[in-house]
């Protein structure tokens, strides 16, 4: 059965094509989904994948990186009418195998998404969901320097303290999940299969509270599909992502290591089917000896 490969970019054009002729084949269809505010030419992106029609501005933090793949996941269900998982990554990402072994290596029926309860394991981000949030409002002070953004910032934080302590005033607690669910939370990266994705969007159009919920909620790529999926049946059919992301060695605590040649044992001792994060330039070694191993053709680092 065919995997649908579910590309999110903004950047690297050329390692983006590279990507999508890699993923490429007779059992596989590729979907690119190009944040709306990139400057990429769409139009150079490689014809093999089908791009999706409904972008939007991405915002780091905000709904709108759920909205997008919600978005992308309509398009592949109305095109699509049988497949095994949508295999969720990045611009940035390698796969380890080649997209036939990777296929042979997923199990029928099993979703593939790391969790962590949030109220039991991950307590550090309760403020996450008990909390109004507004992300793409950031933008008043993320990367402005000097006054204007000082005052962005404490504009933002002035409204942000003042809403989220009225509330608590008046209700006597943080606001909770709406349907009585509990929160979960983990990697944004997943593959799950069709009928967990069928699953989802349909509870979504019948529950449309949940989706003005998480529209406050900070980081809800990181929690909204981990909630839905974990409060259901499919709890018991969940594995881990497969996929290697170094953060112990991470440069500032906010991205994961970019990861060169002298990680590709670690990478292929860990069983992960995918990795990330890549850099076309700093991480050309690895790139094209997983390639080399895969009998795959070579990235082309001068197209750069």
């Amino acid at each position: 059965m065919k995997q649908i490969y579910l590309i999110h970019a903004h950047n690297h054009l050329e390692y983006l094509n590279y990507l999508i002729d890699c993923l490429s084949g007779p059992q596989s269809v590729v979907y690119v989904n190009i944040d709306k505010k990139s400057a990429m030419d769409c139009s150079k992106i490689n014809p093999k994948a089908v791009q999706v029609k409904q972008r939007v501005s991405i915002n780091w933090g905000g709904w709108s990186q759920c909205e997008a793949t919600i978005n992308s996941l309509r398009q592949i269900k109305a095109e699509q009418p049988q497949y095994g998982h949508v295999i969720f990554l990045s611009g940035q990402d390698l796969p380890v195998y080649t997209t036939a072994e990777i296929a042979q290596r997923l199990q029928e029926g099993q979703q593939y998404i790391d969790y962590s309860s949030i109220d039991e394991d991950w307590p550090e981000v309760k403020k996450r969901v008990g909390h109004f949030h507004r992300s793409e409002l950031t933008r008043l002070y993320i990367r402005r320097k000097g006054l204007a953004g000082f005052a962005g910032k404490v504009l933002y934080k002035s409204v942000y303290y003042l809403v989220n302590g009225t509330y608590r005033l008046f209700k006597g607690r943080w606001r909770v999940l709406p349907l009585g669910l509990k929160a979960y939370g983990g990697s944004q990266w997943w593959m799950l299969d069709q009928s967990c994705i069928n699953y989802i969007l349909d509870y979504i159009d019948q529950h449309p509270e949940l989706i003005r919920f998480f529209r406050t909620t900070f980081c809800a790529d990181e929690i909204f599909f981990q909630t839905v999926i974990l409060n259901s049946t499919f709890r018991d059919r969940v594995s881990p992502i497969l996929r290697y992301i170094d953060w112990a060695n991470s440069p500032d605590g906010k991205s994961p290591k970019v990861l060169d040649l002298e990680d590709y044992e670690v990478i292929k001792a860990s069983g992960a089917l995918l990795c990330r994060k890549v850099d076309p330039v700093k991480s050309l070694a690895l790139i094209n000896h997983t390639a080399s191993a895969n009998g795959l053709p070579l990235f082309n680092a001068n197209q750069i």
